[in-house]
């Protein structure tokens, strides 16, 4: 296990990705992303690099770039927002590659967008899931600026709800608002 981001990048600072696997090994008690992205740092992820299996986001950023132009971030699982991506402002472009077989108890299993852009223009967002958005969810902050996420190409198949528990309560609730 692991405390922390595996990666940092801040600054300036570009980091590109090719023919490399990060995995996470879902190791519990792990705490932290693979890749944390700061204020004005870009990541270039290219073909057969695979950002798999974390116990939280597979990429966090802040305020930065990131470019997905190949590769896989699958099999990721917080327990807060965004399993694959978590983008708090900053500019996201899905260009060819699959973000795959995330989850989120929180919202957005494939890609939580808060503010910022992303643009979808041939990569495949499946089988993920969340409590809400669960393949992509697009939110504007107030004070943080909109959010815009535009489709071009691409595919958005085999996304689901999940179903969270209330133990207080005693009820189960997904986000359309059926209850049992």
């Amino acid at each position: 296990s692991y405390t922390g981001n595996l990666f940092n990048v801040t600054g300036t600072t570009v980091l590109n990705l090719s023919n490399v696997t990060i995995d996470g090994n879902s190791v519990e008690g792990t705490v932290g992303d693979l890749i944390m992205l700061g204020s004005g740092a870009v990541l270039n992820i290219g073909d057969g690099a695979q950002l798999i299996n974390n116990l939280a986001s597979a990429v966090y950023m802040y305020d930065s770039t990131l470019n997905l132009n190949g590769g896989s971030i699958k099999n990721n699982t917080t327990e807060d927002d965004g399993g694959g991506i978590f983008a708090d402002c900053g500019t996201v472009n899905l260009n060819s590659g699959e973000i795959s077989g995330n989850s989120a108890a929180g919202v957005g299993g494939g890609i939580c967008i808060l503010c910022g852009t992303a643009t979808l223009d041939g990569a495949e967002i499946k089988g993920n899931e969340a409590f809400r958005g669960g393949g992509v969810y697009v939110e504007g902050q107030d004070g943080g600026g909109a959010a815009t996420f535009t489709v071009k190409s691409g595919s958005i198949t085999g996304n689901a709800l999940i179903e969270v528990y209330f133990e207080d309560e005693d009820y189960y609730w997904t986000a359309d608002g059926a209850g049992t």
